[in-house]
């Protein structure tokens, strides 16, 4: 599939393309960091929810706060 692609692409894509590869080829993929990943994440998740109740309650609030007033 590369061979097909390099024909169809320049020789100076097919350069750069091919450093591009190289340097992906290099790249350690390991588990070391997946435990911060998910702490980061699980923050980010509780940060949403935070800032999804402030906006419900400020939407509540300002509902009743413009909702007509009721005559007896």
């Amino acid at each position: 599939m590369f061979s097909l692609l390099s024909k169809a692409l320049s020789p100076e894509a097919t350069e750069v393309a091919s450093e591009i590869a190289s340097e992906v080829a290099k790249v350690g993929f390991n588990t070391e960091n997946v435990g911060d990943a998910l702490l980061d994440s699980a923050a980010g998740m509780v940060g949403i929810f935070i800032v999804v109740g402030i906006i419900i309650l400020s939407v509540s609030l300002l509902n009743k706060a413009g909702a007509p007033k009721k005559k007896d």
